[in-house]
Parts: structure tokens; C-alpha cells; sequence
């Protein structure tokens, strides 16, 4: 097994725990099911385990997808989305006094590190250089066009010998 399929898995069972909990932790008497909590506020509950479960659906799709073909931005985006909704969870407190105990912070005090490693061990690898030591070395040197070089449609394409022909 790979680093970057460790990295995937451990990213991959990190978001199915984060949606599967946002349900059964939020879905319940004390939570969105409690009857002393106003309607609004049972409604922006509701919103919030959604768009938890949807960044986490995002967070898959992302790291099956793009990220393990080894595609930057679609890494950055996912780092983005995972380490953003974990640092909401730091934020809270200092945005709405009041909203988060001690006690709520170990859930992303527990996640963060294995967002960091999983992300770490998915990141891509740096693109390979050419021989020479420069990227400029895997390029083809070739007096036609990169379109007509990869059409065929240049010189030896048509039979000719380029511009000394005979």
C-alpha cells in the first residue's frame, strides 16, 4: 500500500466518521430533537449537520477523485474545506461567546492531527524534472508549433522534408 492511498483511507474514514457522527450526536433529544430549543435554532442545527455531511461527501469525492491522480488544486481544496470546517470548530467560541464548553473542543482537538497527517501522506508528489535537471529538458525542441507537432500535421506528417524539400 502506497502513502497516498494510507493518506486517502485515513482522510476517508476521518470524513465518514465526522458525517456518521454530525448525524447520531445532532439528531436527538438533546440536540435538534429537544423541545426547548425555538424552531430557528433547531433549523440552523439542521444546516449545520447538512453542510458538515456535504463537505464530507465533497472531502471523498475530492480524494478518490482528483486528488489521487495527483491533481495540486484539487488537494488545496480539500485541504482547504477539511482544516476550514476544523478551525470553525476553534472559532466558535471566540465568534458567539458562550456556544462551545471545553469539553466540545476534544472532537477537533482529536481530528486535527489525523486532517494534518492523512493530508501530509495524500499531498502530491513534486513533478519529476527532466534529465538534465531542468523542466525545460522534457520538452521536445522542434522548429514547428506544439499544435502541429501534436495534430501531425506538420512537415513529416504530409511526406514532406520541411522547408528544404526536393
Amino acid at each position: 500500500m502506497t502513502r497516498t492511498t494510507i493518506g486517502l483511507l485515513l482522510l476517508t474514514g476521518l470524513a465518514v466518521f465526522v458525517a456518521i457522527s454530525a448525524i447520531v450526536f445532532d439528531f436527538t433529544p438533546t440536540h435538534l430533537y429537544n423541545p426547548t430549543w425555538p424552531e430557528h435554532a433547531r433549523f440552523h442545527g439542521y444546516l449545520s449537520v447538512a453542510r458538515t455531511v456535504l463537505i464530507m461527501v465533497v472531502i471523498v469525492t475530492l480524494a478518490w477523485g482528483p486528488v489521487r491522480a495527483a491533481d495540486r488544486l484539487s488537494w488545496a481544496i480539500l485541504a482547504l474545506l477539511l482544516l476550514g470546517w476544523l478551525l470553525i470548530w476553534f472559532l466558535a467560541p471566540l465568534a458567539v461567546p458562550g456556544t462551545v464548553d471545553r469539553v466540545d473542543l476534544w472532537f477537533p482537538a482529536a481530528l486535527t492531527p489525523l486532517a494534518l497527517y492523512g493530508l501530509w501522506l495524500s499531498r502530491p508528489r513534486p513533478r519529476p524534472l527532466g534529465d538534465a535537471g531542468h523542466p525545460a529538458a522534457d520538452r521536445t525542441l522542434s522548429t514547428q508549433p506544439k499544435w502541429a507537432v501534436r495534430s501531425g500535421r506538420g512537415c513529416q506528417a504530409r511526406g514532406d522534408s520541411g522547408p528544404n524539400r526536393v
